[in-house]
């Protein structure tokens, strides 16, 4: 990790890159995901928009690696709202 820190857990700005190659760059707050960021998995996989307590939540965007895409509203990390899905 790096970033900010507040009484020793992410908390702010800050990138982590994990073992298996996933990587998230944004907001943290108490050690989860908070606020507006971007996460690539090692699949190629890309989450790109809001965050809450660790989880997609809010508008976002997802790009599959083959290129598929869903964009629109998300509730702890599954498609839920309007948002439109493109092949």
């Amino acid at each position: 990790y790096q970033g900010q820190l507040k009484d020793g857990w992410p908390n702010g700005r800050g990138i982590t890159v994990w073992a298996d190659g996933r990587i998230y760059d944004g907001y943290w707050s108490r050690g989860v995901f908070e606020g507006f960021g971007t996460c690539i998995w090692s699949n190629g996989d890309k989450y790109e928009g809001e965050w809450h307590d660790g989880f997609a939540h809010g508008k976002g965007h997802y790009t599959y690696a083959n290129g598929d895409c869903y964009e629109g509203e998300f509730f702890q990390d599954k498609f839920n709202g309007f948002g439109a899905f493109t092949y």
